[in-house]
């Protein structure tokens, strides 16, 4: 049996090499990915079928049971993204932790400004102002901010992105496209947060809160 292996058997981090794989009976002698490895496809269903026969054809060549190790080439290529597994679930609780935090400082910053703007948000509405006029005056002042703080933020970003993605020797680009979609939904969050709670705070009748003033 011999050929050249034309799938990937190294971590994405490292250039693929074509494989070649040869078994040389009468000397014993085999070579191939870590110079000793044997690439077997098996019909579905017929896996412990398979590992069988190759147990007993390697012993037919004459290896020991010690010198035989059998293993699912999804498990091993698996195992060379254990590391990136791990590290993407810890960005993954930074990332919402962040977000959340973010979050948190946008709802407290809209109910400061509007408690402190409650008279002059009474008289506007007693005048005719809409809701939906009291709405977009606050939603547009806090997209500005958001705009302002992810055209500082995407720059330093995309620097990082880039280098990590460097170690890789196959991979993706980011470009404006991610930056964009990413800004898209901070500003969605950011406008359900402002919007709800300004909502929330006009469903006080003007009268009430001027009485208090």
């Amino acid at each position: 049996l011999q050929g050249i292996a034309g799938f990937r058997t190294k971590s994405v981090r490292e250039k693929e090499k074509p494989q070649l794989y040869l078994i040389r009976r009468e000397k014993k002698e085999f070579y191939g990915y870590n110079n000793e490895a044997i690439y077997v496809r098996h019909a579905p269903g017929t896996e412990k079928q398979a590992r069988e026969e190759i147990v007993r054809t390697m012993k037919d060549l004459g290896l020991g049971d010690h010198s035989i190790c059998i293993e699912r080439l999804d498990d091993r290529i698996a195992s060379f993204y254990r590391e990136d597994a791990e590290l993407l679930r810890i960005f993954a609780i930074v990332t919402v932790f962040c977000l959340a935090t973010t979050l948190c400082g946008v709802l407290s910053m809209v109910l400061y400004s509007l408690r402190l703007k409650q008279r002059s948000i009474a008289i506007r509405r007693v005048f005719g102002a809409g809701e939906g006029t009291l709405v977009m005056q606050q939603l547009r002042a806090y997209l500005i901010y958001a705009l302002l703080a992810s055209a500082v933020a995407y720059p330093v970003a995309k620097w990082l992105t880039d280098l990590w993605l460097e170690t890789y020797a196959v991979r993706i680009h980011a470009g404006a496209l991610q930056g964009g979609i990413i800004l898209l939904g901070i500003m969605v969050l950011v406008a359900l947060v402002v919007s709800l709670q300004v909502y929330r705070f006009l469903r006080e009748k003007p009268v009430d809160v001027l009485e208090k003033e």
